[in-house]
């Protein structure tokens, strides 16, 4: 009994500040990791799964089109630092802008789709995404990509932060993380984010009561490609290049893995997922040529048993001794 009281103190206690614990933990990444910008890369591609999982999270909208967007914030941000020496702050919003507005134009589209026909809708528009990039050779350096870039330091006019340390890029990335983590929080916990909810539950009934289902479905696919977008710029300011792969199908697969890894009903989910996929390429890469079938085998293993993902499992598992929702698990 006792040790029973014990574990269920202790689920009680993470459950409470569990907040504060990824807070430390992002924090601290960089010290944990063997190299500072492997806990950048993470962060991106984070933030990226995070603008994916409004649409499969909150809608129930398998996207494969976020590849595309997330290459429209890289190649707009590239594009404006290299051309037009725009000031870093100007590049990630007009960056972003440019996602919002690519999605705009692709959902309007797609959203007149439901189930596999959406997917294979958001494919196509994915495609085409790549071969229009590929031929710009002129603007976009074709598929040598689009070299020349750097990562500008941050003038603030009073200060200037010295981005090219990599420990202050990572915090730096990691700030927008946080403040877009904070802006889907909200919409979660907004009247927006209970009608993406229904509409996920729902669709005929949503629609039924007088909800806009395609109106709200479009503001949901524009919001995600922003952020995927602005993913995409800080992704080009990390690696000084962008690359048309960046914006492929197997970028898009990758994409959905990450999700499904961590878990599309819960809010911690992108970052499990990302840092896990990451981390297990990060070092498989460097003892076997093809580190992918393992991580394949892994993908298989967690879509047939843990179908809540990582951050699921966790979940039921805390629920067990809270005799309540998990904590780790979000209302989806």
């Amino acid at each position: 009994m006792g040790n029973k009281n014990r574990q269920k103190s202790a689920a009680e206690w993470i459950g409470t500040y569990q907040l504060s614990i990824f807070s430390i933990i992002l924090i601290l990444l960089p010290f944990i990791l063997p190299y500072k910008a492997l806990a950048t890369n993470i962060i991106i591609f984070a933030l990226l799964v995070m603008a994916f999982n409004i649409l499969l999270g909150f809608v129930g909208l398998l996207s494969f089109c976020h590849a595309a967007l997330f290459g429209a914030g890289a190649y707009a941000m590239g594009i404006l630092l290299v051309n037009l020496k725009v000031h870093l702050l100007a590049g990630l919003l007009v960056s972003s802008a440019v996602g919002g507005l690519v999605a705009l134009l692709i959902g309007i589209l797609v959203i007149q789709r439901v189930g596999i026909y959406f997917g294979l809708l958001t494919l196509a528009f994915n495609q085409i995404a790549y071969f229009v990039i590929y031929g710009m050779r002129d603007i976009t350096g074709g598929d040598s990509g689009l070299r020349g870039l750097f990562r500008p330091d941050l003038n603030l006019g009073f200060f200037t932060v010295p981005l090219s340390t990599e420990l202050i890029f990572y915090y730096f990335v990691l700030f927008w993380f946080l403040g877009s983590a904070f802006l889907i929080k909200r919409m979660a916990d907004s009247s927006f984010g209970k009608v993406l909810h229904g509409i996920k539950e729902n669709e005929m009934r949503a629609e039924a009561i007088g909800c806009h289902v395609k109106k709200f479905k479009l503001m949901a696919f524009v919001l995600s490609g922003t952020l995927a977008a602005l993913a995409g710029a800080l992704y080009a300011i990390y690696v000084k290049f962008v690359s048309v792969d960046i914006v492929g199908f197997v970028m898009s697969g990758e994409i959905v893995m990450m999700a499904l890894l961590g878990g599309v009903s819960s809010f911690y989910g992108p970052l499990v997922g990302s840092a896990v996929f990451i981390l297990i390429s990060d070092i498989l890469s460097g003892y076997w040529e093809r580190w992918m079938l393992l991580l394949g085998t892994v993908f298989i293993i967690f879509v047939m048993f843990f179908r809540e993902g990582i951050c699921g499992g966790l979940g039921d598992f805390y629920e067990k001794y809270l005799g309540k929702s998990g904590a780790i698990k979000r209302d989806s």
